[in-house]
């Protein structure tokens, strides 16, 4: 099971312990000069951005190559159910005081399964929409 611990030693780092291993939670567009970096104890855009990272990565999504956008396995993921778990992933973020945090793969699975009932848009709906709006271009892994 994977465990995020986030310490504050100077600079805000998160890392991924799993099986006695340890690496960095990786962060899409980490090289943007916009990027909000990663931070937690108050509500805004550094633990969102934070938030969406851990879900991302517990799910077992990834980022791209370029490190500019994030990777998805197949067009049936339910975006709202990442969303919520997002969000709810941000509230413990949004608690979290002092010097880390430690958030587990377990609660993250958790939190996306009760999204997931309420809410089923799909990735295939999520890009539709955002074709006929004009928005983002959303990637996943096959193209």
């Amino acid at each position: 099971m994977k465990v995020y611990v986030g310490a504050r030693d100077g600079s805000w780092s998160v890392h991924i312990h799993e099986h006695g291993d340890t690496r960095a939670l990786p962060a899409p567009g980490a090289t943007n000069p916009e990027d909000p970096g990663f931070r937690w104890g108050y509500d805004g855009p550094g633990p969102r951005f934070l938030a969406q990272c851990i879900v991302v990565d517990a799910m077992g999504f990834g980022i791209s190559e370029d490190g500019q956008a994030l990777t998805y396995h197949s067009d049936d993921v339910p975006v709202a159910a990442l969303a919520g778990a997002a969000e709810v992933v941000l509230q413990a973020l949004k608690k979290a005081r002092g010097d880390w945090f430690q958030v587990t793969e377990r609660e993250v699975h958790h939190a996306f399964r009760k999204a997931k009932k309420r809410k089923t848009r799909t990735l295939v709906q999520a890009k539709a929409e955002a074709i006929f709006a004009g928005g983002i271009e959303v990637k996943t892994r096959e193209q």
